[in-house]
């Protein structure tokens, strides 16, 4: 299932789809009930689930600051493969209460209440930040904890320059990361649990989109997301 319309990819997904189509896959245009379907997921068997930031693009293996789940808990599984089936039928879905972010379910809850949540220290690794309640959230988390975000140039992105600038403001550190890219979505609080998924903070993103996120909790996981973001935070610039 294909978005018909991919943000900045033009038509390329026509392609895309009339090439699988003559190797015999059955391929369907996404959901349009949804904004965008900016969702990046696969099931294989029923049984293991992928949960990505990126998308099936060479610069997204190369070149870009991503991150990906492989998840084989049987609910999660469950619910995504029942989601794509939904949406591959045109047909409503409530699903139940998970560990999963669905927009535009309850991502922008679930995200919420992760930074709300936040004792100590809070770190953000993400393409997009707009959505002015976000952001007046996280200044306000900066108050009792300790905020860094990284995000591309304002020169690769200008949209996120408000949020730059006012996060800066409310005393967040903020830093630029040139390569790789940063089209991550990651949320990293306290060292002990973690977002991610497609779902960056824009209204658009957590509200209108079909998109899907996780919240992880695994030690092991969250020692290599830290280290990661370790190792981006030290080579960003200010600037």
């Amino acid at each position: 299932m294909l978005e018909q319309h991919p943000f900045g990819g033009g038509g390329i997904n026509n392609t895309t789809k009339k090439e699988l189509e003559k190797m015999g896959l059955s391929v369907s245009w996404a959901n349009p009930n949804y904004s965008l379907t900016h969702e990046k997921s696969i099931v294989i068997d029923g049984e293991e689930l992928f949960i990505l930031t990126q998308n099936l693009t060479t610069s997204a293996f190369s070149k870009n600051r991503e991150y990906d789940v492989l998840d084989t808990n049987p609910e999660d599984v469950s619910i995504v493969r029942q989601i794509f089936l939904n949406d591959w039928n045109r047909s409503n879905y409530s699903p139940p209460s998970s560990n999963l972010l669905i927009s535009p379910i309850n991502s922008r809850a679930r995200i919420e209440n992760l930074i709300k949540d936040g004792a100590s220290k809070i770190d953000i690794e993400i393409e997009e930040i707009v959505d002015e309640k976000i952001i007046a959230l996280v200044c306000e988390k900066e108050k009792s904890s300790e905020v860094r975000l990284i995000i591309p140039p304002i020169k690769n992105l200008s949209a996120n320059k408000k949020a730059s600038d006012t996060l800066t403001k409310c005393g967040a550190s903020v830093r630029f990361l040139s390569s790789p890219y940063p089209h991550a979505k990651l949320i990293l609080v306290d060292n002990d649990k973690a977002y991610i998924g497609s779902i960056n903070l824009s209204k658009q993103s957590m509200d209108e989109n079909r998109e899907l996120g996780i919240i992880l909790v695994e030690s092991n996981s969250i020692v290599t997301l830290y280290s990661t973001f370790e190792k981006d935070w030290k080579k960003a610039s200010k600037e």
